[in-house]
């Protein structure tokens, strides 16, 4: 995690290429994010695509199963891989279309939460003033402009 958290991408690359699971298990022992939450963070879709190919490489019936297990985690607070897409202030746009066309749950992973507060990535959006996200969510969720009111 050392390694995502400071952008030392290739030393990442180099730790999950030797061990992949950890792509998928390894989690921050403060909030239990995962390696892939901090490449969101950082809009690095080059290592997305990276992690992507790598569970491709996996054994076809395990796929599915580590795609969500990837891509839909949530942290201890239960914020979603597309929580941590609206934090920062950039453009998130290629980081959600990336979640939605590779998360299982597709378009319905721009409404998941677990979080106790209520919260969606909607709310994280607003919150970090990231228009982008805001925008997104509400041009493709199923909710739309529903999660607004």
């Amino acid at each position: 995690m050392f390694h995502c958290e400071h952008g030392r991408w290739y030393e990442a690359k180099r730790f999950l290429t030797e061990k992949p699971e950890l792509l998928w298990t390894s989690r921050d022992v403060l909030d239990g994010s995962t390696p892939v939450m901090w490449m969101i963070f950082e809009r690095n879709m080059e290592m997305l695509q990276w992690s992507l190919e790598l569970i491709r490489r996996q054994p076809i019936e395990r796929q599915q199963d580590l795609l969500k297990r990837t891509f839909e985690a949530h942290t201890r607070d239960g914020e979603t891989c597309v929580s941590w897409s609206c934090k920062g202030g950039k453009d998130s746009t290629s980081v959600m279309q990336f979640l939605v066309e590779h998360s299982p749950s597709g378009i319905r992973t721009l409404e998941a939460s677990d979080r106790e507060n209520g919260y969606l990535p909607i709310h994280d959006a607003a919150q970090y003033g990231n228009v982008s996200a805001l925008k997104f969510i509400v041009d493709h969720a199923p909710s739309g402009v529903e999660l607004l009111q």
